[in-house]
């Protein structure tokens, strides 16, 4: 991340583009999970021979809400469905979460004795489960090591303890305290009183679950195609776009999801993130209401660079007003990369360029100027034949 943020920051000044608030990198800090190996469960026989293992991300995950640690651990498993009920083992597997306070739930445990908890995740998304998103996750001196496991094979993991089988858990994720930085370039238009457009882009997946591929081209391919469009529109000097414009590179991709790191100090405006771009001819929008007219403008030009759209979807309780447009699968070719460039650039040029105040903030007044501007050809003909006929239409003589 430092290497690409160091990177970012030389690209928007080699190319003049102003710092936000005098300072391109913004750093935040949060307590994320960190670790070099993936987290591992097993079931082993009384003989130690591996019955059955589980995947990392699809069938089980840290569960990091609580009094969570690090750690590795083997042994039998009890199943515990009632607080009262006796605890004799190390290794506990309950759903008794869903109905309790965490810590307090931790700490019953740990007094205990008891080392590690398996419960069931609420739901088969086991990262938005296990709590990993949260703005109040803690570093705690003392924990249990949590799992938590997909809500279908919860039965069979009871069946397991019930038969006398072993498991065998690797928690290898730790809480540390690590810094984010986003970073910001702004290229001033030329009339200050129009809302500026941001184009968002994340450069750091950082939080990528191990079992989702993902290779460098997903990685670098969004971020470049956001930094040659900076190129592309700098090329045209002897241009200033109307509009300002502010390009925001995102780190900790999905820590951003509630957007409240981005966007509570940005000035007002049409905002989009873009969530892979260049990697996908097929589109799902998600938008806020108030982004209806943008959003549709966006819509209407990825369609013209014959980009599909296979979902809208609009949220209502969002304070910020933004418009998402996320890639729905990987098919990248060198035209689909061609294309996206083509789209943003396109898109540029209609909402930044050749703007006057009035239409600029009123957008009805934008689309009817589009639309003469589409059509003036044929309703110039109209025009012209309505005129020669209102000019040369035979008078019409009264006898009286």
């Amino acid at each position: 991340m430092e290497f690409a943020t160091n990177y970012i920051v030389s690209f928007l000044k080699s190319n003049k583009l102003k710092p936000f608030n005098n300072s391109y990198i913004h750093t935040f800090e949060r307590v994320f999970p960190v670790g070099e190996a993936n987290s591992h469960f097993e079931v082993l026989s009384l003989g130690g021979k591996r019955i059955r293992s589980y995947k990392y991300g699809k069938d089980f995950f840290e569960d990091f809400k609580g009094l969570y640690k690090e750690g590795q651990i083997y042994g039998s498993l009890q199943y515990v469905s009632r607080i009262d009920q006796n605890i004799y083992n190390e290794i506990i597997l309950t759903d008794l979460y869903n109905y309790n306070n965490i810590e307090e739930l931790d700490n019953y445990f740990l007094s205990k004795n008891v080392k590690c908890v398996i419960s069931p995740s609420f739901s088969e998304d086991l990262a938005f489960s296990s709590g990993i998103y949260d703005d109040n996750l803690k570093i705690n001196d003392k924990g249990l090591i949590k799992i938590i496991i997909n809500p279908k094979i919860f039965s069979e993991i009871i069946r397991y303890s019930q038969n006398g089988y072993k498991i065998r858990i690797g928690a290898n994720k730790k809480l540390e305290e690590i810094k984010f930085k986003n970073v910001y370039g702004i290229m001033p238009g030329k009339n200050k009183l129009i809302k500026p457009l941001l184009i968002v882009s994340y450069y750091d997946f950082f939080i990528r679950l191990s079992e989702v591929p993902i290779t460098t081209y997903e990685q670098n391919i969004t971020p470049s195609i956001i930094l040659e469009l900076i190129n592309s529109i700098k090329n045209q000097r002897a241009k200033t776009p109307d509009r300002t414009i502010i390009f925001v590179f995102l780190s900790g991709h999905l820590l951003n999801y509630n957007l409240d790191n981005v966007f509570s100090n940005l000035p007002s405006g049409d905002i989009l993130i873009i969530d892979g771009i260049g990697l996908s001819d097929s589109f799902s929008i998600t938008q806020t209401q108030k982004q209806n007219g943008f959003t549709n403008n966006v819509i209407d030009i990825l369609k013209e660079h014959s980009f599909y759209i296979t979902s809208r979807n609009i949220k209502q309780d969002s304070e910020f007003p933004y418009t998402i447009i996320s890639c729905e699968n990987t098919t990248l070719s060198p035209q689909i990369i061609s294309r996206s460039g083509k789209f943003l650039l396109s898109l540029i040029k209609d909402e930044c360029y050749n703007l006057g105040y009035i239409a600029a903030n009123f957008r009805l007044i934008r689309n009817i100027k589009k639309f003469f501007n589409a059509y003036s050809i044929p309703i110039s003909i109209i025009l012209l034949i309505y005129t020669v006929f209102v000019l040369f239409k035979p008078k019409k003589i009264i006898d009286k």
